[in-house]
């Protein structure tokens, strides 16, 4: 049978015992690998007895596989079995049936089973995996076999000269002058007292840099109301001396972050070319949306991510704590939402955890299923961003996507229901005679809160409240809350008895409109405290008339993401309708779809692959030419596009805020995964977030001049964002 595939996965590989199995060491050691073609796949686990005794019965071997795998019903002559035990993270168990023959001490066997799953990536291979012998998790020494990886081939580019004022994203205007301004090892600093924040943090910068604040060449923030707009700045570095003008903090900030950017990869002194620039931002939203629900980021790494998104002049953070894998924020007076939904491992029946999920292990100790923000760092958070004038803007998922927070919900429940009912029911989020049947896109059967239950809205309301609190200790505004709205699966609260009278005692026909309701009612709680409510597209998207009249009133905008294929229309459709929309194009700012095609990269490939060209080549108003390629990765013309399809309208495009670029963390065993899906390809977003007509998108021979652009682009970042990326101690991906 022709071999097809060989799979190594960093971080897993354990070394495998030769000695009977003891508490620290793993009673069996499992080698796995795949082949076949077409319909005669297969898949071998090669397990070797290290118990010291007979194994026989009365096991279960649990591990994560790639979301997708099907599990197909196995011959009843099979000696195993493979069963799913939760659906997005891809958990499955193995356990023997009658007809596994006890393996003796020391004994290997290899059981091969039928599967149809295409691997064509090491980042398919089992993970997490561990063995419950009579109920206790203990370890499994697991290897494998990887796809051969082939050298990447040079790709041709050739970068060009790169100048002090080629940075990221680009100035407007750069009129440079005769002479030089030296930086040298000390500086000056001068700012109004609206602006020592900004200067305060200035100073940071270059302290980091080698330049030390006393006397030397000065450095002048200057308030200045004739700028382009709020966020405008003029920098002008002359006479030995620099200023910068601009009408708000974030403006000086942005005209400080400018210095440093030329200031990039200089060994100090360094002469600076007398120049003005002139610049603002054409898009006052430049978000970036960060995950750390699926697989948890610590406290300290988002703090570094916050800071680099403001050095690249980003304003808004979309934090993504909460989702059906976990939920990672602590809300004072719901300590199960932390002590239940931030830990993951193996748990006979989710009553101190959530079930490992994406290669987490039997933990929950050292693992990124488990973690979360406690109040108190939140609140730092707030202000550390703040400080950098970035709005944070919380996501709560509801009412699907919220497994998370619907199991630490029944295990308050469970706690408190014979010792205090009251307690036990007052924020509960799901029926427990709710007998339907559905199935989320991630393949979950439990994920929806129940949205008849009042509980349902005080837990929202309760959670939306402490948020709030926490903003205010921060001093830090809190403009909307996120409320998610999307991918809700048909068939939820369809055998729900709460639901059933609910709905017949209101008026409310069928599960859709039910989810309308529960829509309208969060965003009557977020109105009556002055928030706008924002969403996913199909927050809106295929809503009733009525609906979607009634939620645009307190309505703060809608990431469009489903950008490719027949989707495509739907966020000029949206905006042209009157919805403010974010755009959050899958194929250009999916940071977490991996590079390429190469076995060797991480990410999901649903959406095609992401690279600093595609999230470079966003056209905000011409988004139908804003994929360069195809699914698979080959280019492709972008020549007419868009012929025959709706059209942004002049009213529709005063609704386009701006552009966001979303990490989802599924993918991701540790911070240097997530630095290195954001970096480079992430670059491209503030590019474009910045300057939303590039030169190029209205040239005659417009594919080539995008090359020229790009290839310009691409040269910053080889010759100056790259190594100074890493010398912050970030990973990157190398071209």
């Amino acid at each position: 049978m022709k071999n097809f595939s060989r799979f190594l996965m960093a971080g897993v590989l354990m070394l495998l015992v030769a000695c009977a199995g003891t508490e620290n060491t793993p009673p069996i050691a499992i080698h796995w690998s795949a082949d076949g073609s077409g319909d005669q796949r297969t898949e071998h686990f090669v397990i070797t007895n290290n118990t010291g005794k007979e194994l026989a019965d009365g096991w279960e071997v649990w591990f994560n596989q790639s979301r997708g795998r099907v599990i197909p019903p196995l011959p009843d002559e099979m000696p195993v079995q493979i069963e799913a035990i939760s659906g997005g993270s891809g958990l499955v168990r193995m356990v023997p049936t009658e007809n596994f023959a006890p393996l003796a001490p020391g004994e290997t066997r290899d059981i091969v089973l039928p599967t149809n799953v295409r691997f064509n990536s090491n980042w398919n291979a089992p993970e997490g995996m561990f063995i419950v012998l009579n109920g206790k998790a203990r370890p499994v020494a697991f290897s494998f076999d990887s796809i051969p990886v082939p050298a990447r081939p040079h790709d041709g580019f050739k970068p060009q000269p790169i100048t002090q004022t080629d940075i990221i994203p680009s100035p407007k205007s750069v009129m440079a002058a005769e002479g030089t301004t030296q930086i040298g090892k000390s500086v000056k600093i001068n700012a109004p007292v609206e602006f020592a924040g900004d200067a305060a943090l200035l100073a940071e910068k270059l302290k980091a840099c080698g330049i030390e604040q006393g006397e030397g060449t000065a450095i002048n923030f200057v308030a200045d109301t004739n700028q382009k707009n709020s966020e405008g700045y003029t920098l002008k570095i002359e006479n030995g001396e620099v200023n910068i003008l601009a009408a708000t903090g974030s403006g000086a900030l942005y005209g400080a972050q400018t210095l440093l950017d030329m200031l990039k990869g200089a060994t100090i002194p360094v002469e600076l070319n007398n120049v003005t620039i002139q610049d603002w931002p054409d898009f006052h939203f430049r978000g970036q949306h960060v995950d750390i629900a699926r697989n948890y980021t610590e406290y300290e790494n988002v703090l570094k991510l916050i800071d680099l998104f403001a050095s690249y002049k980003l304003n808004v953070f979309h934090f993504h704590f909460s989702d059906d894998e976990g939920w990672r924020l602590e809300i004072p007076g719901l300590p199960e939402l932390t002590e239940v939904g931030a830990r993951r491992g193996y748990t006979p029946d989710e009553s101190d955890m959530l079930v490992p999920g994406y290669g987490g292990g039997m933990g929950p100790e050292n693992t990124t299923g488990t973690g979360h923000l406690t109040r108190a760092e939140f609140i730092e958070l707030l202000k550390y961003a703040s400080a950098r004038h970035i709005l944070v803007i919380p996501e709560i998922e509801s009412p699907g996507h919220a497994r998370a927070a619907i199991v630490s919900m029944k295990a308050r429940y469970n706690k408190y229901k014979d010792s205090d009912p009251a307690k036990a029911t007052e924020y509960m989020l799901h029926d427990v005679d709710d007998k339907s049947v559905y199935m989320s896109i991630q393949d979950y059967n439990d994920n929806v809160m129940n949205v008849a239950m009042p509980s349902t809205y005080r837990f929202m309301e309760k959670v939306i409240d402490e948020i709030v609190a926490m903003y205010k200790e921060a001093g830090a505004p809190i403009w909307a809350v996120h409320v998610g709205g999307d991918e809700i699966p048909r068939g939820a609260w369809t055998a729900s008895p709460i639901a059933d009278k609910f709905m017949a005692e209101n008026g409310i026909a069928g599960d859709v409109a039910l989810g309308e309701y529960y829509i309208l009612k969060v965003n009557e709680l977020l109105a009556a405290r002055g928030i706008k409510m924002a969403g996913w597209q199909e927050l809106v998207e295929g809503r009733s008339d009525d609906f979607r009249e009634k939620v645009k009133g307190n309505l703060g905008y809608v990431n469009c993401w489903s950008t490719n294929g027949a989707s495509a229309e739907v966020p000029y459709t949206l905006a042209n309708e009157g919805y403010p929309v974010v755009f959050s194009n899958v194929g250009n700012l999916y940071f977490d779809l991996a590079y390429s095609p190469s076995p060797e990269e991480p990410g999901l490939a649903w959406g095609g692959y992401v690279t600093d060209k595609a999230s470079f080549a966003m056209q905000p108003y011409n988004i139908y030419a804003s994929l360069r390629t195809e699914f698979n990765g080959t280019p492709k013309s972008v020549v007419g596009a868009g012929k025959g399809l709706v059209q942004l309208t002049p009213e529709g495009a005063k609704n386009i805020l701006g552009l966001q670029g979303q990490l989802w963390a599924e993918t991701f065993r540790n911070f240097d995964m997530v630095s290195r899906s954001l970096f480079p390809k992430m670059l491209g977003l503030p590019e474009r977030a910045w300057n939303a007509y590039p030169d190029w998108s209205s040239e005659p021979n417009e594919e080539a001049a995008f090359e020229a652009d790009y290839t310009q682009f691409r040269s910053i970042i080889e010759q100056k964002e790259l190594p100074w990326l890493k010398g912050q101690g970030m990973k990157v991906r190398e071209y």
